[in-house]
């Protein structure tokens, strides 16, 4: 029994780490919000801060949704949190659409590609078959 919690956490750990950018860049971006008026948004400055997942699809989504992701734009760091399970990295690179994350005791960073739909940010993970979050600032 003891075996398969350890599987379960292991991967449940993995698939957490399924989100995350920080931004460095200042570009403005234009984004449709739901009242259908345009919104520029900073994108350094709206990722900064504490986001949670509210919807998620593709593997292990049930397990990511209430996770908080806390992005430290002045140190370049990413904190994932869903109950006990924390998980640190460095987001490495960062450009408009995409960005890499290297999490603590992994040697290969996560990439992940990246939107706002309004006041929401979309994130992809690159190779995780289809994992897209919906996160809402907290």
């Amino acid at each position: 029994m003891n075996i398969k919690f350890s599987l379960v956490a292991a991967a449940a750990g993995f698939a957490l780490i399924g989100a995350g950018c920080a931004g460095t860049s200042s570009t403005p971006t234009s984004d449709s919000s739901g009242d259908g008026s345009a919104t520029e948004q900073t994108q350094g400055a709206v990722l900064d801060g504490a986001w949670v997942i509210t919807e998620a699809t593709g593997q292990y989504a049930d397990l990511n949704k209430g996770t908080t992701y806390t992005f430290d734009k002045a140190n370049s760091t990413l904190t994932t949190k869903q109950g006990i399970i924390i998980s640190k990295g460095t987001i490495t690179t960062v450009s408009d659409t995409s960005f890499s994350v290297l999490f603590e005791g992994l040697s290969n960073p996560f990439n992940y590609t990246y939107k706002f739909e309004g006041s929401k940010l979309i994130l992809e993970l690159a190779t995780s078959g289809g994992q897209v979050f919906t996160l809402e600032q907290k």
